[in-house]
């Protein structure tokens, strides 16, 4: 016994070590590379550099802008495989460098990288595109250094460029910075829902993704946010796009929706249709169109099936947005522009109730009481409004308007039989009810 005791705590022992050895070894595992870029002619640290690294089978694993004194760094690689990185810069030639990883050298410095000026000539061809580039004060990612499949949205892509994350409401962040406005050509894109640009512009589409800070208030620079700005291609700035989808499923539940979008450098018009019986309800015309998308996923709570609602809610939604900008290329500071939108909802909704109750008495009879009631709602909800904004330098004008209609009627029928203990009826009670109602609004 005493033996048998001794052999469990050696297991013990050893089962609560290894998992401290494997925990203190996963440091020693992981590779890092660092280098500094140099001009030719004046030795010149060059700064704000794209450093591109990539596996040996040219998957983009990282990228990095070169510091104020031209150095780079990457960190957390794996050892034992090959790598190589792509410094491009506007004013100098394309440079490519090598390297490898191993648990005899996990820090690689490069030193110093030098970079030879490009010779400006009329007939030059650059070949190749950087993933990544400093313009300025924007971050510019292109489309076509990220090979993906011909189906593929901006999503698609967005997912492949390191250090820009999804989330799952749809939120974006760049370096740990959310995203609080997506363009489309400078432009909000059907509303500025970012799914709606994201999941439906198609990546072939695209030319490039920009990042840049927007300061509203030009004397106030801790007043800036972060966007991201989709550059279409030439051409492809005017379009449109759809879907139709559809399901079906036990005890005849079933929802479908299909929706159809134009766009153009100036206009964008859409229209969408949905119905369903399964408690899912859009509350206006925006909740409607981020949830028919041609991707299709994500999560949005405002349009999901409602299992704590009670009876069953048929709905019909449909509806239309549109917005029209007079100025081409708007900035915050210069721009006008007409939006309007229309949404009406038809939902008509039943709740059937059953109940069987038993009273006792002080003399010992027991009475019985059948309730069968059942309420019937149809409603139909319509809305339009529409707004007018104009921006010039320090003036602003804002016209808007909207208008509600909501009307319908509500039957209310119950039936309540009681019955003694022998089953003979004692008393019986029906009641039917009708109600209509009708509600208008208009606000300016």
């Amino acid at each position: 016994m005493r033996n048998l005791f001794y052999l469990l705590l050696l297991l013990m022992v050893s089962a609560s070590t290894l998992p401290s050895y494997a925990q203190q070894a996963n440091p020693n595992n992981i590779g890092s590379v660092k280098g500094l870029l140099q001009d030719t002619v004046h030795k010149y640290s060059v700064k704000s550099a794209t450093v591109s690294l990539y596996m040996a089978d040219s998957t983009l694993i990282n990228y990095s802008l070169s510091n104020t004194y031209g150095e780079f760094v990457f960190k957390n690689l794996p050892l034992n495989n090959n790598y190589y990185i792509e410094v491009s810069h506007i004013s100098y030639n394309l440079l490519r460098k090598s390297f490898s990883t191993s648990t005899s050298q996990p820090a690689v410095d490069l030193k110093t990288l030098v970079l030879k000026p490009r010779e400006v000539m009329l007939k030059d061809v650059v070949v190749g595109v950087p993933p990544v580039q400093m313009n300025g004060d924007t971050l510019e990612f292109n489309a076509s250094a990220f090979k993906l499949d011909s189906n593929a949205v901006v999503e698609d892509l967005l997912r492949k460029i390191p250090n820009i994350t999804l989330w799952g409401d749809g939120l974006i962040t760049v370096n740990g910075r959310e995203v609080k406005s997506l363009l489309v050509n400078g432009k909000e894109f059907f509303g500025g829902d970012l799914k709606m640009a994201t999941q439906n512009i198609s990546k072939n589409a695209l030319q490039k993704i920009q990042v840049y800070n927007t300061q509203k208030d030009q004397s106030n620079p801790l007043d800036s946010s972060l966007t991201m700005n989709l550059k279409l291609k030439k051409a492809k700035d005017r379009g449109h796009f759809g879907k139709i989808g559809g399901g079906y499923g036990t005890n005849e539940r079933f929802e479908g929706d299909g929706s159809l979008n134009f766009f153009s450098s100036k206009m964008q018009l859409g229209f969408i249709g949905a119905t369903n019986n399964t408690n899912k309800i859009a509350g206006d015309i925006r909740a409607l169109t981020a949830n028919s998308t041609f991707k299709g996923t994500g999560i949005n709570v405002e349009y999901q099936p409602d299992f704590r609602a009670t009876g069953i809610n048929r709905t019909n939604t449909g509806g239309g947005t549109f917005s029209y900008n007079f100025i081409e290329k708007p900035t915050y500071q210069n721009k006008s522009e007409l939006t309007a939108n229309y949404f009406i909802q038809n939902r008509d909704h039943d709740v059937i109730s059953n109940s069987l109750s038993a009273t006792t008495t002080n003399e010992g009879n027991s009475i019985f009481t059948n309730t069968n009631s059942s309420n019937n709602t149809l409603n139909t909800n319509q809305t339009f409004d529409s707004r007018f904004s104009r921006s010039k330098q320090n003036s602003q004008l804002n016209i808007s308007q909207r208008f509600s209609n909501n009307n319908g009627e509500e039957r209310d029928f119950s039936d309540r039989t009681t019955q003694n203990q022998s089953n003979d009826v004692t008393s019986t009670n029906q009641s039917e009810g009708l109600n209509n109602f009708a509600n208008r609004n208009l606000s300016l």
